[in-house]
Order: structure tokens, then C-alpha cells, then sequence
């Protein structure tokens, strides 16, 4: 219960100010923020972004979602997967516009299975991450947006996990598919943030 209230504190109070001194001290309660039960922790702060209004039920959810390594093989699913996509690179880009993103992702632990699927995109890996050490426990920020599109893609494909901190907005999002896993702590942030959603044709629920 002790380690519940120290990661309930660290989250709605450290995390906006200092995110790698959150980030190490929820490593000292053995949590770690690219994993973390936000659901359990924060039941009402709690949401899914996707393409529907309302859970899907089964046997329609196997037919109206859609997957990536479902699509590549066959062009205009293909297309279709891309234009969904974009949806959410747009939704991602306006919020990037009003709060700073601080990031963090298994992108290094995965680049090696990546390098025979995604040779061009483990280029720009090569090429513009490298320089950069323990991304999985230090969240880092990036000026450049294509840098933060490159992670985008590869974890809405659901190649690699990345956690974005919007220090702004007081709110996390989780990326490893087309369903965001999202922690909204304040309701203005919320209203803010489902306007967005419904602007790129999304539904925060």
C-alpha cells in the first residue's frame, strides 16, 4: 500500500517537473513507467484512443481492426493501413505543438530484430539515435519531430513501446498499437485532449 501511495505521489507531482528523477525513483519501488498498471494505479484517470467510439465486440472486432504485419504484404490494405496511420501521427503532432514530449522506449533493445524488416528505417536509427544511451530509463526529449515520428510509427506498428510524458498537459500516453493507452490527470487536459482525438477522426474513451 506504502509503494502504491509513493508511485500515486511521484506521478501526479514529480513526473511533470523532473521526469528523470520520477523515472529513477520509481525504479527504486522496482516500477518502471514504460510498464506501469496506470489502469490499476489510476482507474478514473485512465482511457483508451482509438478509431471507436465503443469497444468492439467479437467476432466484429476481428473484421474492423486492423494490423500492420496483417497489411504489408498486399498494397491497398497497405494504403489503408496508412491513411489510419496518419490519424494518429496528426493526433500525436498537435499535442507535440502545445506540450513538450519527453519520451522513453525499448527502441535499442528491439533494433536488432528490426534491422532485416525495417532496413530503412534502422538507418535513420543509425543515424540519429545512436548517440543517445539508456532510452529505456531516461526519458529524452527531441527538437526534431521526425526523430519522434520514427518512434511514432514503429510502435503504432507494434514493433517497439514508447511512453510519452506531456509535461504540459499532465498526461502520459503508452504506444505499442492503434489503441493508446492514455493517463489524463486533470479534466481540462481531458476535454482539451478528446477534442483532438475527435479532430482526427479518434475517440478518447
Amino acid at each position: 500500500m506504502n509503494n502504491l501511495l509513493e508511485i500515486q505521489h511521484l506521478i501526479q507531482k514529480q513526473l511533470w517537473i523532473d521526469p528523470v528523477g520520477a523515472l529513477q525513483n520509481l525504479s527504486l519501488l522496482q516500477e518502471d513507467l514504460l510498464w506501469l498498471d496506470s489502469e490499476g494505479i489510476f482507474p478514473n484517470q485512465s482511457f483508451i484512443v482509438d478509431r471507436f467510439p465503443k469497444a468492439l465486440r467479437y467476432p466484429a472486432s476481428h473484421n474492423l481492426e486492423i494490423f500492420y504485419d496483417q497489411c504489408k504484404h498486399d498494397e491497398a490494405s497497405k494504403k489503408k493501413y496508412e491513411k489510419i496511420e496518419n490519424q494518429y501521427l496528426e493526433f500525436i503532432s498537435h499535442l507535440w505543438g502545445v506540450s513538450e514530449f519527453h519520451l522513453v522506449s525499448n527502441l535499442f533493445e528491439k533494433s536488432n530484430l528490426l534491422k532485416k524488416s525495417f532496413p530503412e528505417e534502422m538507418k535513420f536509427f543509425e543515424e540519429n539515435f545512436m548517440s543517445f544511451h539508456d532510452f529505456e530509463n531516461k526519458p529524452l526529449v527531441f527538437k526534431n519531430y521526425n526523430q519522434i515520428e520514427f518512434l511514432i510509427k514503429l510502435s503504432l506498428k507494434e514493433k517497439i513501446t514508447t511512453c510519452v510524458v506531456l509535461a504540459d498537459l499532465k498526461t502520459i500516453i503508452w504506444i505499442n498499437s492503434l489503441a493508446l493507452k492514455i493517463l489524463i490527470m486533470h479534466k481540462t487536459d481531458k476535454d482539451f485532449i478528446n477534442l483532438v482525438s475527435t479532430t482526427n477522426g479518434l475517440y478518447l474513451r
